[in-house]
């Protein structure tokens, strides 16, 4: 879970914590794929993000994890 969480918060999220790049079929989209034009930034992802960040601080208790959900919030 780790992996995939460096993954999406190095490769995948936007600085304003903003997350899904793919207008079509609401995706997340590839690594670096982050256009600055058409950017489609989703609720229900973000939700998804801060859940996940609380879950990872409660059973990692890394600070790291706390940081994103804040940047997402």
């Amino acid at each position: 879970m780790e992996r995939l969480w460096d993954d999406m918060v190095a490769t995948k999220l936007y600085v304003t914590g903003g997350l899904g790049s793919r207008h079509s079929d609401e995706a997340i989209g590839d690594r670096y794929e982050l256009p600055s034009r058409a950017r489609l930034q989703r609720d229900c992802a973000a939700i998804a993000v801060m859940q996940w960040a609380w879950r990872m601080f409660l059973a990692t208790g890394g600070a790291t994890y706390l940081d994103v959900f804040e940047r997402v919030l």
